[in-house]
């Protein structure tokens, strides 16, 4: 492994699986997260980079499955959500936005995680990033907030990540 190897991770529409969780006894979005622990050395994972549409139907139970299986990363690997058109802002946001995911986040467009933004220094060369989370279908306001944002951080590489961007 050279000093520069490492690896972003990005997962992106489990809805089918929150929705259809148990197979074999197992619940399946589970398996999901236990396998990037159990990578986290071999593959070296710095972050995981949710894309949306964490539920399918929005449902209480859907987003109970996704919190137990998301959460498993708590304080082993840094990582970021971003809401999809199949979740709701305030069930994510009743869901998430709350320690530990709530201090993950070093600024918010609005106080929601909707739209927000963190630094992460990646691998043994403390690589700068810049992550933006943006919400399906950022609005113009949040572009503008965003290009201020980066403008403020030169010095870093940046990455977004949404659900769909140019769809509103």
């Amino acid at each position: 492994v050279r000093d520069y190897d490492f690896t972003f991770v990005a997962v992106g529409d489990t809805q089918i699986v929150a929705r259809k969780d148990m197979e074999n006894g197992t619940r399946k979005m589970d398996r999901i997260y236990e396998w990037l622990l159990s990578q986290k050395e071999a593959q070296n994972i710095q972050y995981v980079m949710g894309l949306g549409d964490i539920t399918d139907c929005n449902t209480d139970e859907e987003w109970r499955i996704a919190k137990a299986a998301i959460c498993q990363l708590d304080g082993q690997i840094p990582y970021s959500l971003v809401r999809g058109n199949h979740d709701g802002s305030d069930k994510i946001n009743a869901t998430f936005n709350q320690a530990p995911y709530s201090n993950s986040y070093q600024g918010s467009f609005d106080g929601t995680l909707n739209n927000t933004w963190r630094t992460i220094l990646a691998g043994s060369n403390k690589i700068p990033y810049l992550i933006m989370t943006f919400d399906y279908g950022p609005t113009d306001q949040v572009l503008s907030w965003a290009e201020q944002v980066v403008r403020d951080h030169p010095d870093h590489n940046v990455i977004i990540t949404t659900h769909a961007y140019l769809f509103r």
